[in-house]
């Protein structure tokens, strides 16, 4: 009787001791923009020994991912899936709701390995093995106060996030540091096309097209249009562009899908556009959207699909962060994308930091970890602990402590801080 009252205690000693190293699920959604930088700064604060598999080739740029391991000896397993900053937004204000909105993420089953295993199917497409979530942060290239889901949109309320339960040592806002964008064109363009400009955004998002002859000064070019390419309303990219250049953060505006002779979506580069139709209506996380109003749910995607000939008298214009712009740009119209300067200014590749860090190059916003006011435990110390490292280390260059200027929300005119 003793003997099985002693092994009936160590089974339950054992239960207690699993039960207390139980992985804390961590989910992560939001900016494609600044998901290289987000993914490199997980794999940073990981204590030794983890696990991790994701999506496609390049863990930096995939769409999905997951890690399994510990964080300051706490056990976790941290997923991602980036949706886009606004979906971020929408997804983690909504999740303390009856009924939140999930994101798809891997299942926890999947392949993981010390040096990572590649290839694993992207959750968010029909038919692959996904697990629908609750995500419990967001990166975030705007401010919330821009964001449409912000208080009441389309009949449901989304609460301030981090309105009184933030991170020590980060400025107000969550901001941990400074997401950079381009202008980019697609192949095949003219020498003439080299730079764009707020007016000339404002004219060719306002109606989809604008004929080539506006960048080049030249009346032969009165019958080449430049088509407007452009993400979804789900994107941080997209308000941030909108947002700087005067069209308008909330616009409703006209975008096209480049497609190939089956009519489908180009979504890979280094092919042959057949055609651009406006973009078809549809609807994001239950948001509706009319036509030309949508677009391209990754930069990644926008991208490459630029980074493809156009059908005879048409050039393809759009605008990405600069990882997935950097990822295409080649700067020869028969081999890549190439960068446009914006408004005179050449970020270049690799980015000059000085430019945005003085201010003469403006195509740029704050990037913000945000997560719900009942964010506790260890979900919030790891969240804090990521933040701090992207804010310290893992943000691009310039890091918010290095710039000389500063504005005060989405678009604002950029002033010196300084004098």
């Amino acid at each position: 009787m003793k003997k099985i009252t002693t092994l009936l205690l160590g089974v339950l000693a054992f239960g207690f001791i699993s039960a207390a190293q139980a992985q804390t699920p961590i989910r992560i959604t939001g900016s494609t923009a600044f998901r290289s930088n987000s993914l490199t700064a997980i794999l940073n604060i990981m204590d030794p020994g983890f696990t991790y598999g994701y999506t496609g080739t390049t863990y930096t740029s995939s769409k999905a991912a997951i890690i399994k391991g510990s964080v300051g000896g706490s056990a976790v397993t941290i997923k991602t899936s980036w949706s886009g900053s606004e979906a971020g937004n929408q997804t983690v204000s909504y999740g303390d709701n009856a009924t939140p909105i999930n994101v798809l993420f891997l299942p926890d089953s999947s392949t993981t390995s010390t040096g990572g295993t590649p290839g694993l199917l992207d959750p968010t497409v029909a038919g692959n093995p996904n697990s629908p979530e609750v995500p419990d942060v967001a990166l975030s290239d705007t401010f919330q106060s821009t964001s449409f889901f912000f208080g009441t949109y389309f009949g449901k309320f989304y609460p301030t996030l981090n309105s009184s339960n933030t991170t020590p040592g980060l400025p107000v806002g969550q901001i941990v540091g400074v997401v950079q964008f381009k202008w980019i064109a697609g192949r095949s363009i003219p020498a003439g096309l080299s730079n764009m400009t707020s007016q000339l955004a404002r004219d060719l998002y306002a109606s989809g097209t604008a004929a080539l002859a506006l960048w080049t000064g030249s009346p032969a070019d009165h019958g080449t249009k430049v088509f407007a390419i452009g993400r979804d309303f789900d994107s941080g990219t997209r308000l941030t562009a909108f947002a700087e250049t005067g069209v308008g953060a909330k616009a409703v505006v006209k975008q096209y899908q480049p497609q190939n002779a089956a009519n489908a979506v180009i979504t890979t580069a280094g092919g042959t556009i057949d055609h651009l139709t406006l973009w078809p209506a549809g609807s994001v996380n239950g948001i509706p959207y009319g036509p030309g109003n949508g677009g391209y749910s990754s930069g990644g995607q926008l991208a490459a699909a630029i980074n493809n000939f156009p059908p005879a008298n048409s050039l393809l214009v759009g605008y990405a962060g600069i990882s997935d712009a950097d990822a295409n740009i080649t700067n020869i119209a028969t081999t890549g994308a190439t960068e446009l300067s914006y408004n005179g200014v050449t970020l270049g590749k690799p980015e000059n930091p000085l430019l945005i860090q003085e201010g003469a190059y403006t195509f740029w916003g704050y990037e913000h970890l945000y997560y719900r006011d009942s964010t506790a435990g260890v979900v919030k110390t790891v969240a804090d602990t990521l933040a701090l490292d992207i804010f310290n280390t893992d943000a691009p260059l310039p890091h918010y402590s290095d710039m000389q200027v500063t504005r005060s929300t989405d678009g604002a005119t950029v002033v010196q801080k300084y004098l």
